[in-house]
């Protein structure tokens, strides 16, 4: 499954969507329900809006990331995951992507257990 970035999609293309963004979000400013918290996260999301995405080294990974800087989990996690996830994870270990699910996983734990 191809990845797209935000930088290769035409400025022209990505305008509307972006402006649209903006004025629910600022919709969503105007609600008085609103605590401190969600008002500072909407007005976040709105400064960020239209900006390249900036990830740190130090940034927590989001709940379900899969680190490559420790084992990968047993093989009833990597079951579990949906093939193009399992895809991702053989690319990124330098893997065939190419057959079944099950021949995947092989592969994967098979370089995961000679090390590296």
């Amino acid at each position: 499954m191809p990845f797209l970035c935000r930088e290769t999609i035409n400025s022209d293309v990505r305008k509307p969507y972006e402006g649209n963004y903006k004025t629910q979000l600022r919709q969503a400013l105007s609600n008085p329900g609103l605590s401190v918290e969600q008002r500072k996260r909407i007005k976040d999301q709105l400064a960020e809006v239209g900006k390249p995405k900036s990830y740190q080294a130090d940034t927590p990974p989001k709940p379900g990331a899969i680190s490559f800087q420790e084992p990968l989990p047993p093989r009833e996690i990597l079951e579990s995951l949906k093939r193009a996830d399992l895809l991702v994870v053989a690319q990124r270990l330098g893997t065939s992507t190419s057959g079944t699910k099950v021949q995947i996983i092989d592969r994967i734990l098979a370089i995961t257990h000679k090390g590296g």
